[in-house]
């Protein structure tokens, strides 16, 4: 089969281990080298010369959850395994299964490339609605940039991206349907402001456990279990529990009006999840009109939102 117009670009893959699960790593000509390792083989390379000293940008990933990062050289010269050591320690990072990090074939990325491809990185698995372990801060330096140099910085982007795609984490594509297909939850759940969803006997107990328990990370595990009902959940997405007092309350920060806008209330009496799709500009926010939305007083960023529990009679 011929193709007219076809971009060709070669991948060298090698397996160190002769299996999926241990080191692989993937080479495009003279630029980025990607390595992806189980963290079951982890100390096996943690101390490898030809990979200690990497300055890499890396993803943790693992029950659904994502981490991105980056690793400079430090006073020991060691780079990625010292940062990846950091994490595996920490027992807040236990869902890690995967690491996947990326570099420059000649290690010589800088601290302003590592911050934009860290940056860009986390502000595209947001937009496309994966999962971050925790909200990271994503702000780039593009007004700083020289464009030869932001020209550079975003092709090795492209090829990061690529890369990922490759292994099988969809990186380019959305994750968020855009209609519910799941044929056990009501079609009309994404319509109906009022449609509720019985989560005892669909959702799992550690799932439960975190929605119950005090902590944060609740928005992210709810987004989770909505998403793997396939429900549509938007960018903009917010989560409140049932509050003693007979409320639930929120405060999402307000530019949400602006864009679609999903939210969800948990009652755990009741073992169900309440899921709201709010259209762009339904709401406004004032301080003088009674119709409207209050900013928090202390905090004018962000909204102050008190829903009552007897919503659903």
């Amino acid at each position: 089969m011929k193709l007219d117009t076809a971009i060709s670009k070669v991948y060298e893959m090698s397996l160190f281990e002769g299996d999926s699960d241990g080191l692989i790593q993937f080479k495009l000509g003279e630029d980025v080298n990607c390595y992806k390792i189980s963290k079951d083989y982890f100390d096996k390379y943690k101390d490898d010369d030809d990979i200690k000293k990497k300055k890499s940008i890396y993803i943790l990933y693992g029950k659904g959850k994502f981490y991105i990062g980056q690793a400079g050289i430090r006073k020991d010269d060691t780079a990625i395994t010292s940062r990846i050591k950091e994490h595996l320690k920490d027992p807040s990072k236990d869902f890690v299964e995967e690491i996947v990090f990326f570099c420059d074939s000649a290690n010589r990325w800088n601290g302003g490339e590592l911050d934009y491809l860290e940056a860009s990185l986390i502000m595209d698995f947001k937009e496309q609605g994966y999962p971050l372990y925790k909200e990271q801060n994503n702000e780039t330096i593009d007004s700083y940039l020289d464009p030869s140099v932001k020209f550079k910085y975003e092709k090795h982007l492209r090829e990061i991206k690529i890369m990922l795609d490759i292994l099988g984490y969809d990186a380019i594509r959305k994750v968020v349907t855009e209609k519910n297909t799941n044929p056990s939850v009501d079609d009309n759940v994404q319509n109906d402001s009022t449609a509720s969803i019985d989560v005892c006997k669909n959702i799992s107990q550690d799932v439960l456990n975190v929605l119950l328990n005090k902590g944060r990370g609740k928005a992210e595990i709810c987004r989770q279990q909505l998403v793997e009902w396939g429900i549509n959940v938007t960018n903009k997405f917010n989560f409140a529990s049932y509050a003693p007092r007979g409320h639930y309350w929120m405060e999402p920060a307000r530019e949400v009006l602006e864009e679609d806008w999903t939210f969800a209330l948990f009652d755990g009496k009741e073992n169900e999840i309440l899921v709201f799709y709010i259209p762009q500009n339904t709401f406004s926010y004032s301080e003088s009109k009674d119709n409207a939305l209050k900013l928090r007083p202390d905090k004018p960023q962000v909204i102050k939102l008190e829903i009552k529990a007897d919503l659903k009679k």
